[in-house]
């Protein structure tokens, strides 16, 4: 039979290609591959993708001559099936209705544009108008990125809270499948882009690079993403490194190049470019740089220096943990994250992502195990300097709405509860005498607060004006 094909982003008519109804698609590519020797010279034809000429995903009307100029190139994949290489071409899912000679059937996408023989004969590479020197540490076009990034180019989902960034089947955030293929968008996330685009675009400031901190496991790495998703449909040439990678991604409007953490360093030196970092310290470059990390100092201390700004993400609330549940972790009981929200307070790393992970879920409790007035009050005073992990597991930072940090929080109820237990049964006397002391300022003076807290609610439960405070008491009044 006679199919008409249309390689997509390349002008003119639809091309004929004869193959036998019994032979597949992936006979089907190589076909067209052989058909087109030299505009697919250096392309593999496992690297062509086939799409259904069909509206609709493949349920619509088979398009005309004339919709090709319509066919976007980067929406190709959101609007047409895929044709899977094992398919047979007589399968009633191509063939299910007879064929007119004059509509279009196939649309071919191929990888996106990789460097000449010449370029890489005279080791360089151009991106806009920036020549990069090709080293041996460079992977041009690996398929599984450039996948990932024709979908985020392509998509055109809402960016507004609680929808879900869904990428195509088989296609995954960073070409890994361990990482998922699905984005949650909290509720912050947009208003906290247009403070990370007005901060790193003031010309008046001159501080193109950022810093974006909070605890541990609230969706600072998946933020990452989204701002990626946001770049891309936007047609920004960005530059992407990670602490889990080890390795920096390229990702331009129609490369993929995937190299060291020494590598781009051209394209790194251009003020158009964005620099986004997750979890390492960056380099010093030119570009909009954007670093994502929970507060380790060794990472965003020194950076935080010179040119730079600094905002924070706060922790979920109840809402965005339960929503997020029913969209994503449905399999998971409401009860069981409700219990964990009660605990951990809005971390989605524990009390969705581990919420039935019982050694992961220890480690709240092992946080508290040895505490002390001392330690306490030594984890407050660090909390904007190096804080611990296990601190982190206990204080989660106040963050206003304009993004800045508004000291402290314990992560819940219960934990400043068992934090309170433990410290009275601890040093009574200690505690009592912090309490009572009213000239505290600063971290001390936030603790003291919430300590203080406790401490009334105890007090209205005994005789003894709080000095006496019982663990049963507490349970018995659901305290604890």
């Amino acid at each position: 039979m006679k199919l008409f094909y249309v390689i997509v982003g390349v002008a003119g008519s639809p091309f004929p290609v004869d193959i036998e109804p019994s032979e597949t698609v992936g006979d089907l590519t190589k076909a067209i591959k052989k058909e087109n020797k030299c505009r697919f010279k250096h392309v593999d034809a496992y690297d062509l993708q086939l799409y259904l000429a069909k509206k609709d995903k493949g349920n619509g009307a088979w398009l005309t001559e004339d919709d090709v100029a319509t066919v976007r190139d980067d929406a190709v994949f959101q609007t047409y099936k895929l044709m899977k290489p094992t398919l047979f071409l007589n399968n009633t899912e191509i063939c299910g209705e007879s064929i007119n000679q004059c509509d279009v059937h196939v649309l071919v996408k191929a990888p996106m544009r990789l460097p000449t023989i010449h370029q890489l004969h005279y080791r360089h590479f151009t991106v806009g108008s920036v020549d990069i020197r090709t080293k041996k540490s460079m992977t041009f076009d690996p398929p599984p990125l450039v996948r990932f990034w024709r979908a985020l180019q392509g998509d055109r989902t809402e960016f507004k809270a609680d929808a879900v960034l869904t990428l195509p089947e088989g296609t995954f955030l960073l070409g890994n499948p361990m990482l998922g293929s699905r984005i949650y968008i909290r509720h912050c996330y947009p208003r906290l882009w247009q403070v990370c685009l007005k901060m790193i675009n003031d010309e008046a400031m001159n501080t193109p690079h950022l810093v974006i901190l909070g605890n541990p496991g609230i969706g600072k790495t998946y933020f990452g993403y989204v701002i990626l998703w946001l770049l891309a449909r936007s047609g920004n040439t960005v530059v992407y490194e990670s602490r889990v990678c080890h390795r920096r991604f390229l990702f331009s409007q129609d490369m993929v190049v995937q190299g060291s953490k020494k590598d781009f360093i051209e394209i790194l030196e251009q003020t158009t470019t964005y620099y986004v970092v997750d979890g390492v310290e960056p380099r010093y470059y030119s570009a909009k740089t954007i670093l994502l990390t929970s507060p380790q100092r060794e990472v965003w201390y020194e950076f935080n220096k010179d040119d730079c700004r600094s905002c924070y993400m706060p922790v979920w609330s109840r809402d965005e943990v339960l929503t997020c549940r029913e969209l994503m972790y449905s399999d998971i009981p409401e009860s069981v994250v409700q219990d964990c929200f009660r605990r951990w307070g809005g971390i989605p790393r524990y009390v969705l992502h581990y919420a039935t992970a019982g050694g992961r879920q220890q480690w709240l409790e092992k946080a508290m195990e040895n505490i002390t007035l001392d330690s306490l009050m030594d984890a407050c005073g660090d909390l904007y300097e190096n804080p611990s992990e296990e601190s982190l597991h206990l204080l989660h930072y106040r963050v206003t709405k304009e993004f800045n940090t508004d000291y402290f929080d314990f992560a819940s109820q219960y934990v400043l509860e068992e934090v309170y237990r433990r410290l009275y049964n601890h040093n009574k006397k200690k505690l009592l005498e912090f309490i009572d002391k009213s000239g505290w300022v600063g971290a001390a003076a936030v603790l003291r607060d919430h300590l203080f807290e406790v401490y009334t609610v105890a007090a209205s439960l005994t005789d003894e004006d709080g000095d006496g405070v019982a663990v049963e008491q507490f349970k018995a009044n659901k305290l604890l």
